[in-house]
């Protein structure tokens, strides 16, 4: 991935189902929302009832999957991605954060593209808004 750096774009929600490791077919996490994107990757938020099993049994930490190959389901996007783990951490609220870039064969103005598509926070509802008057 190159080391260009982007801006984060805080979004409205936007949900991921399946986060899944690509080389041990094993479920990370079983839902998650992103919080924010760029055109290098995604921040995703993962309550711990959505983790996978190895998660909630404690035989694997949160942090052991950094630099694991991911893919996943965009929900509203009904699109499929991959990318790898570039962090993960459990914040003080008890939340997961998982940081994903995107995968390295993924072109840049694609990845460019896909961040831009993504409606940035408040886009949803001025839209509602909009529709109601």
């Amino acid at each position: 991935m190159e080391k260009r750096q982007y801006n984060r774009k805080l979004l409205d929600p936007i949900h991921v189902t399946e986060i899944q490791a690509i080389d041990h077919l094993m479920i990370l996490a079983r839902y998650g929302t992103v919080l924010n994107a760029s055109a290098t990757g995604l921040l995703i938020e993962v309550q711990h009832k959505d983790l996978g099993p190895e998660f909630q049994h404690d035989k694997l930490t949160i942090d052991a999957v950094r630099g694991t190959d991911v893919m996943m389901k965009v929900v509203e996007m009904s699109l499929d991605i991959d990318g790898t783990i570039v962090r993960a951490q459990k914040t003080a609220q008890g939340i997961y954060e998982i940081a994903i870039d995107f995968a390295t064969n993924a072109p840049a103005y694609w990845r460019e593209c896909f961040a831009e598509l993504l409606p940035q926070r408040g886009e949803f509802s001025r839209i509602q808004h909009a529709h109601l008057n």
